[in-house]
Parts: structure tokens; sequence; C-alpha cells
């Protein structure tokens, strides 16, 4: 089980990192100093809740004073996170994303299962943008990642079914 002891001896190491990337599975006391350590260093944080049980436990270290660059929760993690049902819809989503930027968090990227995700992100004026984005692999979502990254390779892990829309959607 990892211990802030521990960490303390990677301090130089953590300073100097250009992403530091945290797992739910961290217990909270080792996360809450990785948060203000990394917030003191200016490196910035990028945090999986990997569970609804470990978002819900997570949900206090989120604070303007310890910001994150991103979080990565799915809908029912999100919810635990914000401490309320969030319903299906976009919007619903949206509208908990936004509470959540109220954490310290500048972008939220909600993944939605068959639906796709939805990408909220603030920016330093305090202004939100929403995207929703298609499931991996449909013909939607390549379409909308061509737009956004013109002649960027494109890789995507894909199902052999997806294979058709692939095809027609890189011809």
């Amino acid at each position: 089980r990892l211990t802030v002891r521990q960490l303390a001896g990677a301090r130089d190491l953590i300073a100097h990192c250009d992403l530091l990337v945290l797992d739910g599975n961290i217990p909270a006391a080792p996360t809450t100093w990785l948060l203000d350590y990394a917030a003191a260093t200016g490196v910035p944080v990028v945090i999986d809740p990997v569970s609804v049980t470990k978002a819900a436990l997570l949900a206090p270290a989120l604070t303007p004073q310890r910001p994150v660059l991103a979080l990565t929760p799915n809908q029912d993690e999100l919810a635990a996170i914000v401490g309320h049902a969030v319903p299906r819809s976009g919007t619903s989503v949206a509208k908990a994303a936004r509470e959540v930027h109220g954490f310290g968090v500048r972008h939220v990227w909600v993944r939605r299962g068959l639906v796709g995700s939805t990408l909220s992100s603030m920016d330093d004026a305090g202004r939100v943008s929403v995207t929703h984005l298609p499931a991996p692999g449909s013909t939607e979502a390549i379409r909308r990642l061509r737009a956004v990254a013109p002649g960027a390779a494109v890789v995507l892990l894909a199902s052999p079914d997806d294979g058709a829309a692939l095809d027609r959607a890189l011809a």
C-alpha cells in the first residue's frame, strides 16, 4: 500500500516530471499529498478515478487549491464526484462537468459507453466549451477526428466489425 512517506523520497522526480498521472487506486492520503506537491511545483495532473467507490473517495481532494489538468470519469464516477445522480443526457453530463470545473479541474472527459464521450473544458477566463464525441470506431467519430486534425495519422483500436465503417471514413 502506497504511503506519503514512500512518495517523499521521490520529490525531485515528481517536481521535474512533465505530467503526473494518478490512478484512483492510490489511497486518499498519498493522492492528496501528490496533488498538493504537484500544485506547489507546477506539475500538471491527470486523474482516472477507476471506479465509483474510488471516485467518491477522491472527491474531497479535488479543490481549486489543487488544480487538475484533466479528470477522466465515466458517467457513474462523475455522479460520485459531484455527489448526486447525473441523468444520461448530454446536457446533464455537461452540467455536472461544470460542477467539477468548480473543483479546480480544467478538462473533464466523461466516458459514456456506446453513446461516446463528453469533453468539457474551461479556459483561463472561465469560459466552458463542451464537445460530445461519438464512440471510437464510428464513422462520425472518424469524421470529427479528421476535421480536428487534418493530415494527421489517426489510429483507432477497432473491432473487426468496425472495418467497413473505418474503410468508408478513410476513403
